[in-house]
């Protein structure tokens, strides 16, 4: 697999294996879908975020959503006591799947970017 930021182009492709995901859970609230408009705001907004995909073979397999929330009162970092300064570098794995026929490959989120080098 060969992992690359996604482009705008990409983002009605993550959002359908996002739904996809989503229909094949055992209980769909355990995964939360986000719009179309979100995702390609996280491709296309460095300050939103950024957008992974794992592509094998021209198939887009799986994607990573990471969210930069600033500070704001969604920042997870709140929780931790950081200090408002240290809020601004605070990320968020938002979002991953996999295609069910990518799945079971030894394919884990250790191999993905972590958005802070990129």
């Amino acid at each position: 697999m060969n992992i690359q930021t996604a482009c705008a182009a990409d983002a009605g492709e993550i959002y359908r294996i996002m739904t996809e995901a989503r229909s094949l859970a055992p209980d769909p609230g355990w995964y939360c879908t986000d719009s179309e408009e979100y995702i390609l705001d996280h491709i296309v907004n460095q300050e939103a975020g950024i957008v992974f995909k794992a592509v094998e073979h021209d198939c887009l397999a799986a994607f990573f959503i990471i969210h930069f929330p600033g500070n704001t009162p969604d920042n997870l970092g709140h929780c931790m006591n950081l200090e408002p300064r240290e809020l601004d570098k605070a990320a968020h794995m938002d979002s991953l799947a996999v295609r069910p026929g990518f799945r079971g490959r030894d394919f884990n989120i250790s191999s993905w970017p972590t958005g802070s080098n990129t």
